[in-house]
């Protein structure tokens, strides 16, 4: 009967241990891989979009570790939405931005072929992170959760420029966002 009871406290403490790693496993796996996607992000800059006084989102460039940013190194840009766009509207803003600043359609159908199925409809309250790995490699989130991972020349840089760049319809949001001061 001893020898019974011992062989059953051994094999609950083997279960426990079983589901002890099964949960572990579960929470290591359920870490997105948003998070995975810059090692130690802050944030370096941020800013408030509007148009005619209406809000659009919230902007936030992300760094590792809050280096300065540098358009060949990781960074990330997160929009956080305060009104609903279709994603058509959202891929024709991008097309006419890329254009715009690119001055011409020079690549752009390429681009955009690469950049369509990153986009989603978002809402009021909706988080999407662009990531930039290298200047040729972009990753696109959603409220967490990865919608495409995208490969192709300048394609990070050139996106993002629409955001972080000098061209940028708005360089003064854009040097907010990238924590450079208005006189630099």
């Amino acid at each position: 009967m001893l020898c019974k009871l011992s062989w059953l406290m051994r094999l609950e403490t083997a279960r426990n241990f079983a589901t002890l790693m099964v949960a572990t496993g579960l929470m290591i796996c359920s870490v997105t891989a948003e998070a995975r996607e810059l090692r130690d992000p802050v944030v370096v800059g941020a800013a408030e979009v509007r148009l005619f006084g209406f809000k659009l989102y919230d902007a936030r460039l992300l760094t590792p570790g809050g280096r300065t940013y540098d358009p060949d190194r990781p960074h990330a840009l997160e929009l956080r939405y305060a009104r609903s766009f279709d994603r058509e509207s959202l891929l024709r803003a991008t097309r006419k931005e890329l254009e715009r600043i690119q001055g011409g359609q020079q690549g752009v159908d390429q681009a955009m072929d690469r950049l369509r199925p990153c986009f989603r409809d978002v809402s009021s309250g909706d988080r999407f992170k662009a990531t930039a790995h290298a200047p040729n490699n972009l990753s696109f989130h959603l409220n967490g959760r990865q919608t495409c991972v995208v490969e192709g020349p300048s394609l990070a840089r050139r996106f993002l420029a629409i955001w972080l760049s000098d061209s940028a319809r708005d360089p003064g949001l854009s040097r907010k966002l990238r924590g450079v001061g208005a006189g630099q």
